[in-house]
């Protein structure tokens, strides 16, 4: 898969979850990083209050592999659970550096849920992406909008 049809794939993902989480009123971009420039972490984001704009940075599919965190089992690879974590986040501003902690572990556990349901309600399974380390991430299609 290419990198345009990835991205589409992506973004349609990002338009899914910015309507359940009532975040349409934002602008989000969706940019690819490399695993250094993320500081080990599997996405990040920046945003403006403000303006309400953000951009997720997700890993280059090719560096996905290796992760040196203990992450749990196949989340690092999965765009889904950065996606929807990252815009938790969007809905955690208000809290910003007030409760960072709290705000961290809310991010986690309703990711995990909202995923959950997600993937329950169309029956799929997260795919793990495949492949050695510096090789290209096989990406497998596994139902209409999802990508890994």
């Amino acid at each position: 898969m290419d990198h345009s049809d990835f991205h589409k794939l992506v973004t349609g993902q990002l338009v899914y979850w910015q309507d359940l989480l009532k975040l349409r009123d934002w602008d989000i971009k969706v940019d690819y990083w490399p695993h250094d420039a993320l500081e080990n972490a599997v996405a990040k984001m920046k945003f403006s209050r403000n303006q309400k704009t953000a951009t997720i940075a997700l890993r280059v599919p090719e560096d996905i592999p290796p992760v040196e965190r203990d992450w749990p089992d196949n989340e690092a690879v999965d765009y889904d659970m950065s996606l929807v974590h990252e815009l938790i986040h969007l809905k955690c501003v208000e809290l910003e550096s007030k409760v960072e902690w709290a705000e961290e572990q809310l991010s986690n556990h309703l990711t995990r849920a909202l995923v959950k349901l997600y993937r329950d309600g169309r029956n799929i399974e997260q795919v793990p992406v495949e492949g050695e380390p510096g090789q290209s991430a096989a990406i497998v299609g596994h139902h209409t909008g999802h990508y890994l």
